[in-house]
């Protein structure tokens, strides 16, 4: 089975790597891949342990229904991890739509940083669910 975190692992590789031509696109995909390292690691999580039905039924979107969840989550630490689930989720459409945002290497950082920081978390989060 694909490890999710491997996609954070990759992306930590490629920006010590920084193609001068594709730049920009770099620091894109690391967004966008860094997200999905994350999500995809709660995702399974909530249909492993049959939780789909915990979720809110008027938000749109299996995305939107995990976070909505976390974020209003009645335990500070899940409603933070929810949060910045969201920041995560929120840069990735920008990387992944709005050609007219710079995405600069700081950016990516922050957002690789903050992956590796949930990431790193999740493992507390899930037994408290």
């Amino acid at each position: 089975m694909f490890n999710w975190e491997d996609f954070i692992k990759l992306s930590e590789e490629l920006l010590t790597k920084k193609p001068s031509e594709y730049e920009e696109a770099l620091y894109r995909t690391i967004i966008s891949r860094v997200y999905y390292g994350v999500f995809k690691q709660v995702e399974d999580f909530f249909k492993d342990n049959k939780l789909e039905k915990l979720l809110d039924k008027s938000a749109t979107g299996s995305h939107n229904k995990i976070i909505k969840f976390l974020m209003n989550y009645n335990d500070k630490e899940i409603s933070e991890f929810g949060q910045g689930l969201y920041t995560l989720k929120d840069s990735r459409i920008a990387a992944d739509y709005h050609v007219n945002e710079d995405i600069t290497e700081e950016f990516a950082k922050n957002m690789l940083n903050l992956a590796i920081e949930l990431s790193s978390q999740w493992g507390h989060i899930k037994s408290k669910l």
